[in-house]
């Protein structure tokens, strides 16, 4: 008896070893902070439920994620170098946050997932603003789950991805900022490599609303904003950021198919390489674009309407290229863009960084 209990103990050891790792086995359904406290990185993209299952026939942990538009598979998430970030950091990934999300001119907010590819529309929050005219223009979104939309009433406000209930931050900090003539241009979560913490850094515009980046962060804990004493960055860029600690930025002009794609700096705002963005349909006279960007897994998204075209385009490139070579050229995603004009794309450091470099 003894030796039949040994020995099923032995195999279930064995069958134990044997079950891949969270990291490898796709997403799992998130719980609280506390029962995050010691698995921080291990479960830091298991973050799902069963309505982000395609379909909603796999059960949470045991997704298989599909191939992407190119036909490859769709890359192991890699973890940071140790030195990269605080090994303590407390993360809490809400469900649906390793998706993108994206938000149109007409207010919708979709989501994105880039391995199937597809595009939902989750609907049209209701956000307090100070006029009806007052639009979206750029968002990143936050490991417990809210979007955090910038709009054009020079504020910020805090969307629920699960109810669409939306919030304004801070008024007496929005006034400061207004004051001070840094109406956010744009603004990105990260994982801070010196603290472990999600962060929020932004990138304002001047007092007259040229194209000069100023550089800050803010605490999504105290919604606190905090200016940086970093040089300005030229173009005032949209910027996206990741778990890895790493931002990138993309600066488009309004009358050339010739954009900017960059890598800043978080420690000190610098350019750390740029590349000419090639392959980007161009856009006929000097009427208004749309277009935002996000990374997921390896590979950066850009989300471009010229013109003259009815909705936006997606296209990507890989993070590698980034720091190769002068130009890099753009490959379009075969999707259909549900008629959207899209203006603002986050994604939280919940969502897979892939293979960086």
């Amino acid at each position: 008896m003894r030796r039949r209990a040994a020995a099923r103990a032995w195999r279930l050891a064995q069958q134990r070893r044997s079950k891949p790792s969270p990291a490898t086995a796709g997403p799992a359904r998130c719980v609280g902070k506390a029962a995050l406290a010691n698995l921080a990185f291990s479960l830091l993209f298991a973050c799902g439920s069963d309505v982000d299952t395609p379909g909603g026939s796999a059960s949470p942990g045991n997704e298989v994620l599909e191939p992407n538009p190119v036909g490859q598979p769709v890359a192991e998430p890699s973890r940071p170098a140790p030195d990269a970030v605080n090994s303590e950091a407390q993360t809490v990934c809400a469900a649906g946050t390793q998706w993108i999300y994206l938000i149109d001119i007409n207010y919708r907010l979709v989501r994105f997932r880039p391995d199937v590819p597809s595009l939902e529309v989750l609907g049209e929050p209701d956000c307090p603003t100070i006029a009806p005219e007052h639009t979206p223009y750029a968002m990143s979104v936050s490991q417990n789950g809210e979007a955090w939309v910038s709009y054009t009433d020079q504020r910020i406000y805090r969307v629920s991805l699960s109810t669409l209930a939306c919030r304004a931050t801070s008024e007496v900090d929005n006034e400061a900022r207004i004051a001070a003539g840094r109406g956010f241009a744009t603004l990105a979560f990260f994982l801070d490599p010196q603290t472990g913490r999600e962060r929020i850094f932004t990138l304002g515009s001047d007092t007259e609303g040229g194209a000069v980046g100023l550089p800050g962060y803010i605490d999504p804990e105290t919604e606190r904003f905090t200016s940086s004493e970093a040089a300005g960055i030229e173009g005032s860029p949209e910027i996206t950021g990741n778990r890895a600690g790493r931002l990138f930025g993309f600066a488009p002009p309004r009358t050339s198919p010739e954009a900017r794609v960059l890598e800043i700096s978080p420690s000190n705002f610098a350019v750390i390489a740029e590349q000419t963005l090639l392959g980007l349909e161009p856009t006929e006279g000097n009427g208004i674009l749309t277009w935002a960007f996000a990374n997921w897994d390896g590979w950066i998204y850009f989300f471009w309407k010229p013109t003259q075209a009815a909705e936006s385009s997606i296209y990507r490139i890989a993070v590698v290229d980034i720091r190769e070579g002068s130009s890099v050229r753009a490959e379009r995603i075969d999707i259909d863009a549900l008629g959207l004009a899209i203006v603002g794309a986050g994604v939280s450091i919940c969502a897979p960084a892939g293979s960086l470099i």
